[in-house]
């Protein structure tokens, strides 16, 4: 498992087919589920990646938007996102607006500092 996907990478794998898992609570220290909300594996199609706001020039912004499966809502929350070819990331990801049709949306958003070498000419 990597800690964060690039941009780049993201780009790559737009289109396809993510699965978002719940992370349990076993999986983090002093963590408790509070809440009786089903921790399903959902499908989810990561339908948009974009540059975003950075916090200052150090550092870079971006976003992943995934459309959920008809019907199905979920909590904002640490999601195991599986990728397809076998990459996975521990993130956390939100519900946004749904499109007009209904279909629910999550998005998980990045900031990451610029390497060094990057933010010299800026």
């Amino acid at each position: 498992m990597s800690g964060i996907p690039t941009q780049a990478e993201l780009l790559s794998l737009l289109g396809l087919t993510f699965v978002l898992s719940p992370i349990s609570s076993d999986d983090l220290p002093q963590a408790q589920d509070l809440d009786a909300t089903p921790r399903i594996a959902v499908e989810a199609r990561l339908a948009a990646v974009q540059d975003g706001i950075a916090m200052d020039s150090g550092y870079r912004c971006y976003s992943a938007s995934f459309d959920l499966p008809p019907g199905i809502h979920l909590p904002q929350e640490l999601y195991r996102v599986s990728a397809p070819g076998g990459a996975v990331w521990d993130l956390l990801v939100t519900p946004t607006r749904p499109h007009a049709n209904g279909v629910a949306t999550m998005c998980a958003v990045f900031h990451i500092e610029w390497p060094a070498d990057t933010t010299a000419g800026l």
